[in-house]
């Protein structure tokens, strides 16, 4: 956990499972005990795998022997992962049985579809999430828009907790970091969420605003924390004030014009 200034997500799930050392759990439940937001996340955790087994439950209720067969090894291969191997394969691997689950039974009930009026996470299950950087890392190396790759495993327990239908995940929306690597994002769930590609304000647009803000941050415009901020909140709005538009960019031939519907 080192200096850390809140616990993660995968922080909780050790503690929760007895795989963290006598003193990591008692400095973890020390934290627990003064912040607020941690509290938050832990019963936030622990009512999204009660809510994964609930529907474990429902699901295979009504499934025929040899699917809820398949399923129950799925949990038992699932659960049997070290954690070793890190949380994008453990703590993943009861909500990946239960999209198995969903998928293996054809007359279920539809997941709730991720819907927004506007492509912009939602702050409680994103608020961001950030790392000490310096400025001299921010600025080393031109903002190429690589970022990291995020495991598979992870994704699935993102749209989850979005509520993203199976069939939609990976082909309508892309698990995208809400504050970018380059800009001192981190890749822990809360900085993490299901981007969608159709819509206009998406993922190009979005990485305009970055490359924008990762220049304003070093040439002294905006500090590194006002950067995150401007990403962490309502970031279509902090394009429109940067960008001085009410639509999307895109940039053809030099020459930047709006990208209207």
């Amino acid at each position: 956990m080192g200096d850390k200034v809140h616990l993660s997500r995968e922080d909780l799930l050790l503690l929760q499972d007895g795989e963290l050392t006598p003193a990591e759990a008692a400095a973890a439940e020390l934290h627990l005990s003064a912040c607020e937001a941690c509290r938050t996340l832990k019963l936030r955790t622990e009512e999204t795998f009660a809510a994964a087994v609930a529907t474990i439950v429902a699901e295979t209720s009504q499934m025929p022997d040899d699917q809820r067969n398949t399923l129950h090894h799925r949990i038992v291969s699932a659960r049997r992962r070290p954690w070793a191997i890190g949380f994008a394969s453990a703590a993943a691997g009861l909500l990946v049985a239960v999209g198995l689950g969903i998928s293996l039974h054809r007359n279920h009930q539809a997941i709730v579809p991720y819907l927004e009026d506007r492509p912009v996470p939602n702050p409680q299950l994103t608020p961001g999430a950030v790392r000490v950087m310096a400025l001299g890392e921010v600025c080393g190396e031109k903002d190429d828009d690589l970022d990291p790759a995020v495991p598979a495993v992870t994704q699935q327990v993102v749209f989850a907790e979005y509520h993203v239908p199976q069939q939609q995940r990976g082909k309508e929306f892309q698990v995208d970091y809400l504050i970018s690597p380059q800009l001192g994002g981190t890749a822990e769930i809360r900085n993490l969420w299901p981007q969608p590609y159709s819509a206009m304000w998406n993922a190009q647009a979005k990485d305009m605003l970055e490359r924008r803000l990762h220049g304003m941050v070093c040439s002294g415009t905006v500090t590194l924390e006002q950067a995150q901020q401007e990403l962490a909140g309502d970031w279509i709005e902090s394009y429109k004030r940067e960008f001085k538009t009410q639509a999307p960019l895109r940039v053809e031939a030099g020459l930047e014009r709006p990208l209207l519907p």
